[in-house]
């Protein structure tokens, strides 16, 4: 008996009726390839071998002659099932997500007024001008502004700019609403159809099986729309998945939760900066969906891309990401927000796609800086990346930067497509343990 590679041989006795048996137990790895030869032992046996580099799974003997068919068994090729539960939170609850408190102090500030306000009720504001292109209104009078800006708060208090139709009144109570709401209603309501919304997994159970991974979606019961709405997720989840693996390396299990947002800092309010769109946290709960910053920053219709991104997570590695990491190491000074160098060369045996359009990343969130490759020139152990526009800002020597691979476990949906690279293919297909137990 001879398993991948051969080497692997079992002498078992044949019954009084001709026939042998025994049983053989594959790899955990999908994609693993199996072929069987049997002989009888004594009468002219031979080796035999796996040539290198076939990939139709052909096996010889030791003499170079190809097996007849009746001397091998057909290619056996592992599979693994990955199996998925998909719940949702529910519609999201207002009360999470404005922030609520009273006028105390007004003063003219160029075209409005600033006002000072006390939170209450726990409320707080961490982020300046989360409420940029949001609304201000008096729950007394029904009066909305314009937010102008806001500072973050400091011990309960926080000032803001806002334009309206006359000065605010000291004393009211008021709420801030930020662009997660319908601003166009008064009093501000949340959007329709965002959730609750099982995350879409037809585009990883397409994927992966390119890997060698069947993608089942438990469904029925399994699959919820009840979870309690939280307007940031930032840490584990309350324990709502049901399914347990049944022996980490035998029973692959995968969770994915529509969700509202992941932080503060990071989810596209106001419409700069960065948003993270899903995260995931093995050992712990699972993959979160962010259904409002997908929506925000207008990648509602590749929602099943961030699903399948997450869940790519899930037999990958939490935290692996299908980029060249590096740090920038010198600058074009003829265009330094354009053409820079980092510290390492880009090689196709790393396996990822990486060519014009890629994006390519520079700094740590929440500040930093995204681009699109245009070309690369490699050099003594190094890369010059040319791009195709000019960043806000010329990187500084040392900071971190990520060329991006144009596949699925790209660190950023810009620039990505929806296929597998070789080194996503071959992470995927190492991995031998359930993600989650």
């Amino acid at each position: 008996m001879a398993g991948q590679g051969g080497g692997i041989y079992s002498e078992v006795p044949v019954s009084a009726t001709g026939q042998a048996a025994c049983v053989f137990g594959v790899s955990p790895q999908p994609g693993d390839n199996f072929r069987v030869n049997a002989q009888i032992v004594g009468e002219g046996m031979y080796g035999i071998r796996v040539p290198q580099g076939v990939s139709n799974g052909r096996i010889v003997r030791s003499d170079g002659q190809t097996l007849r068919s009746q001397e091998v068994t057909a290619m056996l090729t592992v599979w693994r099932r990955f199996h998925v539960e998909r719940d949702s939170m529910v519609a999201m609850v207002e009360a999470e997500d404005y922030v609520k408190g009273y006028v105390r102090a007004v003063s003219p500030s160029g075209s409005g007024w600033q006002v000072t306000v006390e939170g209450s009720g726990g409320d707080s504001v961490t982020v300046v001008n989360r409420f940029l292109t949001g609304v201000m209104r008096d729950d007394v009078a029904g009066t909305t502004y314009s937010v102008l800006w806001n500072q973050g708060m400091t011990s309960g208090w926080f000032t803001a700019g806002v334009a309206g139709a006359g000065a605010p009144t000291l004393g009211r109570a008021v709420k801030f609403y930020d662009d997660d709401f319908d601003l166009t209603k008064n009093p501000p309501c949340r959007r329709p159809n965002l959730l609750p919304g099982l995350p879409d997994v037809s585009l990883a159970q397409s994927l992966f099986r390119t890997a060698y991974v069947e993608t089942d979606d438990e469904g029925g019961t399994w699959n919820q729309t009840n979870k309690k709405f939280y307007a940031y997720v930032t840490g584990p989840l309350p324990a709502w998945r049901d399914w347990r693996s049944k022996g980490r390396s035998l029973y692959w299990i995968g969770y994915a939760l529509a969700s509202f947002q992941y932080s503060e800092d990071l989810c596209w309010d106001p419409d700069t900066g960065t948003a993270n769109l899903g995260s995931t946290g093995l050992r712990l709960t699972g993959a979160c969906v962010f259904y409002e910053s997908i929506r925000d920053m207008g990648y509602y219709t590749e929602r099943s891309s961030v699903s399948a991104h997450e869940l790519g997570h899930h037999l990958t590695g939490d935290g692996w990401h299908a980029s060249i990491a590096s740090q920038v190491s010198a600058l074009d000074q003829s265009q330094p927000k354009r053409r820079f160098q980092i510290s390492r060369t880009i090689r196709p045996e790393d396996g990822f796609y990486i060519g014009s359009g890629s994006a390519v990343l520079v700094g740590n969130l929440p500040n930093r800086m995204a681009g699109t490759l245009s070309s690369y020139a490699n050099g003594n152990g190094v890369c010059w990346l040319t791009l195709q526009a000019d960043l806000p800002a010329a990187p500084q020597i040392g900071q971190a930067c990520e060329v991006c691979s144009k596949s699925l476990m790209s660190p950023t949906l810009s620039g990505s497509d929806d296929v597998l690279c070789p080194a996503e293919i071959s992470r995927i297909r190492s991995n031998s343990e359930s993600p989650l137990y």
